[in-house]
């Protein structure tokens, strides 16, 4: 729902993918991998967990002219909102122990 028709969604391998949006500047590309992220975070599923993303993004002409160099800009963008995600969460929480020894 967040992709406009003419984007493209791929699966670059495991659990990475990429979107193509054409015509998208870096400011659309933030926002819509912001969207994409707070998307993930939102969705319920019936008491599962909810699922969490790291998202990077790149500009073509501007990060790069080729797939690697965009694919590396991405990659940077991604691993240090990562790392801001988490000094601003601060410490993993504790899991607490309900007695059932993981039953």
């Amino acid at each position: 729902a967040l992709l406009r028709t003419d984007d493209t969604l791929a699966r670059v391998g495991g659990d990475e993918f990429a979107i193509i949006a054409p015509g998208a500047d870096g400011d659309r590309a933030e926002r819509m991998a912001e969207s994409i992220r707070a998307g993930a975070a939102t969705a319920s599923g019936d008491g599962l967990p909810r699922p969490t993303l790291s998202v990077g993004w790149a500009v073509f002409p501007e990060d790069g002219r080729d797939y690697e160099t965009l694919l590396q800009a991405a990659d940077a963008r991604m691993l240090r909102s990562k790392r801001e995600r988490r000094r601003d969460q601060g410490p993993p929480a504790k899991e607490i122990d309900s007695g059932t020894n993981g039953r």
